[in-house]
């Protein structure tokens, strides 16, 4: 419980890649975070540079610095 009450909001980054393994990490326990009803209401997109080039084009956004980009996308409730 002490880990969910003192966590916080981190706003300024370390200029450093992380590791492939970090992030798989990561969207596997969102993957399998629980949900409602069994209905997996999110979407994980692991997007390389080639991909973020080319969505950059279509929103500048997404040209910031890294390497890839991580999309989480969740269903939308209005369906």
């Amino acid at each position: 419980l002490n880990l969910i009450l003192s966590r916080r909001t981190i706003h300024h980054y370390l200029n450093e890649k992380v590791p492939d393994q970090v992030i798989r990490d990561a969207i596997w326990a969102g993957v399998h975070a629980p949900n409602h009803k069994w209905t997996w209401p999110w979407r994980f997109y692991w997007l390389g540079p080639a991909t973020r080039e080319k969505l950059a084009k279509v929103n500048p956004k997404f040209a910031a610095n890294g390497e890839l980009l991580v999309l989480a996308i969740t269903k939308s409730t209005d369906e």
